[in-house]
């Protein structure tokens, strides 16, 4: 009865710390074989489709770059490149990943200034659009 009691014990201890390294290699969800700390990947719960990466692109774990995504194809990127807490920048990516526009952010989000692009070159620059261009005072 006591050697049963100490195998079990022994199972019970292996089982347990087998499973801690286990999450501390893969994480919870087995996701983790490539762990950065600089890298978060959040997944849809129902699908199970990548939605969103965020990185710090500066290697300071200050997380300053969202790239969002429809599985494996990127839609659109925001970006704080001055690490102010405030995107500067999105970038919109066409059906094969091609650049399609940059969008250049104020501090108060508004957009100063549009690249357009086409087949990966600058086609043309749009400027900042007044809220009021058109109204009649």
């Amino acid at each position: 009865m006591l050697l049963e009691k100490m195998i079990l014990g022994i199972g019970l201890a292996a089982a347990i710390v087998s499973g801690v390294v286990s999450y501390r290699m893969t994480g919870p969800y087995g996701d983790r074989h490539d762990y950065n700390p600089r890298v978060r990947r959040l997944y849809d719960p129902v699908t199970g489709r990548l939605q969103l990466v965020v990185f710090a692109s500066s290697g300071n774990l200050k997380f300053d770059t969202w790239a969002y995504m429809d599985g494996q194809r990127l839609i659109k990127m925001e970006i704080d490149g001055d690490e102010d807490g405030k995107i500067d920048r999105r970038e919109y990516f066409g059906p094969r990943e091609e650049l399609e526009r940059i969008e250049y952010l104020s501090s108060e989000c508004r957009v100063t200034r549009t690249e357009v692009y086409q087949n990966g070159a600058l086609t043309r620059i749009e400027p900042a659009r007044d809220a009021h261009d058109g109204e009649k005072p």
